[in-house]
């Protein structure tokens, strides 16, 4: 199968089990996936890398997910890239906060499902 890679995603998730999940359910729909299991690496690839999106995980080692949001919205070449979360933190305040630092959605690492967190970039790339 050709595959037609259009959009490019960047999954920072240090969980590499995850990211590898998510990674081949993304490419098996022809996005074209790029993953750093390091948070700094994470913000390089953003930097440098045209995503038409960003996956992040929030609780990582040494940076967290919000600090990678805080070094990658200055620049104002990525500021407008969709960021979507990937977190178990549900409260209110945690949820007002990603909106705050600009993520455009979140998706719960509680039951985490490859096929809904598909679906879920389709409709924020607009390929629904």
């Amino acid at each position: 199968m050709i595959l037609n890679m259009s959009k490019k995603i960047l999954i920072i998730e240090d969980n590499e089990a995850i990211s590898r999940s998510i990674s081949y359910a993304l490419t098996d729909v022809s996005y074209e996936v790029e993953c750093a299991s390091d948070p700094l690496k994470g913000i390089y690839e953003a930097n440098t890398g045209e995503y038409d999106l960003i996956l992040l995980d929030i609780i990582m080692p040494d940076y967290s997910g919000y600090d990678v949001m805080e070094k990658i919205n200055v620049n104002p070449d990525i500021e407008k890239t969709p960021v979507i979360i990937f977190s178990n933190l549900d409260r209110p305040e945690d949820k007002e906060l990603m909106k705050k630092m600009g993520a455009t959605g979140m998706i719960s690492k509680a039951n985490l499902d490859s096929q809904r967190v598909v679906t879920r970039v389709k409709k924020f790339l607009g390929d629904a």
